[in-house]
């Protein structure tokens, strides 16, 4: 689906892209050969269809989880910036897109401490700087804040990097005001080759939301008295956050890439140590540093970062049974998770060998076995279409009715408004209020 200010040339056949310069859509559901299709363009898969395969010029795929886009080779973003430049004559364009994405301020740290959307922006940025024929963005740009993916677009489209012809898979395409030339519907026979077991979707089943999940909790209100965090040698992330967390419900935090919504969301779990000021339940301090996990368990955005386990199975089942469940209880909790989000076939399947939107799944699967009293999910629609947004809303649904509090960080403005919860706005570290439409 495309906004209807767009002005689009749907090509089902023949896979003609827009001119250099422009964007060609890539669309359908997940499991419909987005993928597979973007990355045979940039020479990375066989295409087995009528249309191009190898490109003459430089071809690029920027993968959804773009953390494993960064080079990991420079100490500080300007570093890596200058790595991928070479010698590229359009270094002021590619500056420019730094400040257009904010990251101006963030030349001398490390690419690896940037949040999840300014490593997003950063990688799309780089990958420009190879001054490539085609960049093939699959799914990598969700993570933007929408005005920020707005504003890098247009001015991809109009700086000095003609030279380039962009394919971009977005499941949030329909919240974007920047025009799309041409969008490319591709059946899943145009690239698919049946005698070919590698090119064939895992064998995954149903998402099924009407799977009742054995979960039972006690209801835990948290308050936030005062939290305040910087990392070291930098300004405060978060200034002073004073917030009842009522459980039972949906939280909907959102705000700009590098707000602080992670860092917030890592304090309540305990990956980080909460520095100043305190989180309280019954007016009694938590330390969730000491016990990472246990009251509140965190989908990381980045799901390869959450798995502690080999197999699909072993992964979901990892969270409950570290919380004492055992026996017929942790088989039966698992056996529920795992048909609800579709992958009880894939149960003894090697996580790392699944494609990103069933890995995404698997973690999210794992984080609603554990039962935990709190919830967070960072970022849970990326790479999802639809229908698996949909039926995100309705498992969390379900776990508020059973007590649980549900915290989701989401940019998407339409899976925002298809929750029924509580909103709240995160900017430059403090709550703003209220959550107003026009922000963002």
């Amino acid at each position: 689906m495309i906004t209807s200010s767009s002005n689009v040339d749907f090509v089902p056949k023949g896979m003609a892209l827009a001119s250099a310069g422009e964007i060609t859509a890539v669309i359908g559901p997940n499991f419909s050969g987005r993928s597979r299709f973007m990355k045979s363009m940039a020479g990375l898969e066989h295409h087995h269809g009528d249309g191009r395969t190898i490109r003459d010029e430089l071809a690029v795929y920027i993968r959804p989880d773009v953390d494993l886009s960064i080079s990991g080779l420079r100490p500080s973003v300007r570093d890596e910036v200058s790595y991928h430049l070479g010698g590229n004559p359009h270094r002021e364009s590619i500056f420019k897109l730094l400040r257009s994405a904010g990251l101006e301020n963030r030349l001398d740290q490390n690419p690896t401490t940037l949040s999840g959307g300014e490593q997003a922006a950063l990688v799309l940025i780089i990958k420009l700087a190879l001054n490539p024929g085609l960049l093939a963005v699959d799914c990598a740009l969700e993570q933007l804040h929408p005005e920020l993916k707005d504003r890098l677009l247009t001015e991809v489209k109009r700086c000095d990097l003609i030279r380039t012809t962009f394919l971009l898979a977005d499941n949030r395409l329909p919240e974007s005001r920047v025009p799309i030339e041409t969008a490319l519907e591709l059946p899943d026979s145009t690239i698919t080759n049946p005698e070919n077991q590698h090119d064939r979707s895992p064998p995954f089943g149903h998402l099924d939301s009407s799977v009742v999940l054995p979960l039972r909790t006690e209801p835990t209100a948290i308050e936030l008295d005062d939290l305040s965090f910087s990392y070291a040698r930098s300004k405060p992330v978060l200034k002073n956050l004073n917030l009842q967390l009522t459980p039972g419900k949906i939280h909907m935090i959102r705000g700009r890439n590098g707000a602080g919504k992670s860092t917030l969301a890592k304090l309540l779990c305990g990956v980080l140590r909460c520095k100043s000021g305190a989180i309280k339940s019954n007016d009694r301090k938590l330390v969730p540093y000491s016990a990472p996990g246990r009251l509140v368990a965190y989908h990381f955005q980045f799901p390869d970062s959450q798995f502690v386990a080999r197999t699909v199975g072993e992964d979901v089942a990892s969270g409950p049974a570290a919380r004492g469940l055992l026996g017929v209880a942790l088989s039966s909790r698992v056996d529920a998770v795992l048909a609800a989000f579709g992958l009880e076939t894939l149960k003894e399947s090697e996580i790392f060998e699944l494609p990103y939107v069933i890995r995404k799944r698997v973690a999210i699967a794992a984080i609603v076995a554990t039962g935990a009293k709190w919830m967070i999910f960072d970022e849970p629609t990326l790479g999802q279409d639809e229908g698996s947004c949909s039926f995100l809303a309705a498992v969390f649904s379900q776990l508020t009715s059973l007590g649980v509090g549900v915290i989701v960080i989401s940019h998407s403005r339409l899976f925002a408004d298809s929750l029924n919860g509580e909103r709240h706005y995160l900017e430059d570290g403090a709550f703003k209020e209220p959550w107003s439409e026009g922000r963002l």
